[in-house]
């Protein structure tokens, strides 16, 4: 290659490297967001904001479109709430709830403040000690039926949400050691000592004192 060839070569590389920064860049995905939510496609819209905050903090209308667009989306979040409380759907409502939270958590993360209905607090603590009472008891019934790892998920899923419950992280660990301590006297007994060995150890890994 001539030295002319290898200079334009060049300059075509730094041109395309540049086209491309552009349209990938902040302002292009705040253009995107704005088209989003013109179209009332609010949550896409949000993410497009909040791409555009992330490649550039400084970007004042990503900012200022996130905190807009993700309120929108965050009140879709506690409508998706309400709708649970009113249909006694705990399940929903709880999971509607979580979302909300991890929403908001996510834009101030990036300096996208949002008003969080804290209001409705009361309301979601009712909602989620019921579910805790009510998983709670299904998961004892559940041991007690030697259900073991039905019962399992129940107690993971309290756990999820209060890891204090009670003494749910006890019995978790029941219902999680006893089928393969049993397994592992089966093992024994039929001196397949490998075996054997694997669910001791599975086991004594969860709780050295089972």
């Amino acid at each position: 290659l001539t030295l002319f060839q290898w200079s334009m070569g060049c300059l075509a590389l730094l041109l395309t490297t540049t086209m491309l920064t552009g349209c990938n860049g902040s302002k292009a995905f705040v253009k995107r967001a704005k088209k989003m939510e013109e179209a009332g496609m609010m949550p896409q819209a949000a993410d497009l904001y909040y791409t555009a905050v992330m490649k550039k903090s400084t970007n004042v209308d990503a900012v200022i479109g996130l905190q807009r667009t993700g309120q929108v989306v965050l009140g879709q979040h506690i409508a998706k709430f309400d709708e649970g409380v009113a249909r006694n759907d705990r399940e929903l409502a709880i999971g509607a709830w979580a979302d909300a939270e991890a929403w908001q958590n996510k834009c101030a993360d990036v300096g996208a403040a949002l008003v969080f209905p804290e209001a409705k607090r009361s309301t979601y603590e009712s909602v989620k000690n019921a579910h805790l009472d009510a998983t709670y008891q299904q998961a004892n019934i559940l041991l007690e039926q030697e259900q073991f790892a039905e019962a399992q998920l129940e107690f993971d899923a309290i756990l999820a949400l209060d890891p204090n419950y009670q003494d749910a992280q006890d019995l978790r660990t029941v219902s999680y050691c006893e089928p393969r301590y049993r397994e592992g006297v089966q093992a024994q007994k039929s001196e397949l000592y490998r075996t054997a060995h694997r669910h001791f150890s599975d086991l004594l890994g969860t709780d050295a004192t089972y």
